[in-house]
């Protein structure tokens, strides 16, 4: 998976990602595992946490990124420090803005029918 498809993932996802890490037992991680990271980064694949700690959304990456490009969301991910926010919604909003990649007309969000073999897979840690 690629930081950039989650950030031009469609609401339907953005969805299931929520109702998966709302059903997370309170000591779980959801873990996107051996994620690409977009252009800048070093190392180039990592994980992604997401998770509660208390009312809290969390997200972070299971690794130390450099990032050395501009987009200003992906450099406070790479800051090192777990991201908390009050609700699922301003979640949503922060990885909408990170480094995301136009929809072509063979990307998965534009054909008429998913089944749902071909939405992501999350693991829990």
């Amino acid at each position: 998976m690629k930081l950039t498809d989650i950030a031009s993932a469609p609401e339907v996802a953005y969805r299931e990602l929520q109702r998966n890490i709302d059903s997370l037992p309170e000591d779980k991680v959801l873990i996107l595992e051996n994620c690409e990271m977009p252009p800048g980064c070093v190392p180039e694949r990592t994980a992604l946490m997401l998770f509660h700690d208390g009312e809290d959304y969390i997200l972070k990456l299971d690794d130390a990124v450099l990032y050395t490009g501009f987009n200003r969301a992906m450099q406070f991910l790479c800051s090192g420090k777990p991201l908390p926010f009050t609700n699922f919604q301003m979640l949503s909003r922060f990885l909408r803005l990170l480094p995301s990649r136009p929809p072509t007309p063979t990307s998965p969000e534009l054909q008429p029918h998913r089944s749902p073999s071909s939405s992501p897979v999350w693991w829990q840690r």
